[in-house]
């Protein structure tokens, strides 16, 4: 790294021009799309979106219209309540037993316990190791 490299002296020169190393560089390439503009138009009309992925876009606006439509009534009936304290009630009971987490039945209470709550690796050897240790 001491040393300058061969073509630097062209740069170095007093009186340099950009247009010495545009020449350097070679000839402008020149498109010619006119000749072959036909081949290069992409046509989508026989392309078909498959099966699988339409369906799966409609699954997915279907959860967010049923998620849509669950909170709506949710809202409608904290509003049909008959007082504020109920209505608060209402609020409190839906958060812990239906929204989160899931728990509806045996199926979801595998599940949530076996995804959600994990314990990392240090966490549960320190739980084996208070689980066997006698303290009595």
């Amino acid at each position: 790294m001491h040393t300058r490299h061969i073509t630097d002296k062209a740069y170095m020169q007093e009186n340099f021009e950009l247009r010495s190393s545009l020449d350097s560089i070679g000839p402008k390439y020149i498109c010619h799309d006119s000749l072959i503009s036909s081949s290069r138009c992409a046509s989508y009309s026989g392309f078909h979106i498959p099966l699988r992925m339409r369906c799966l876009a409609n699954y997915i606006q279907a959860g967010r219209k049923y998620e849509e439509q669950f909170q709506k009534e949710i809202k409608n009936l904290i509003d049909n309540q008959t007082s504020a304290l109920e209505a608060c009630q209402f609020v409190r009971m839906m958060s812990y037993t239906t929204l989160w987490p899931p728990l509806h039945n045996a199926k979801e209470l595998a599940s949530t316990s076996k995804k959600f709550f994990q314990l990392d690796k240090k966490e549960k050897q320190r739980l084996q190791k208070v689980m066997t240790t006698d303290y009595t």
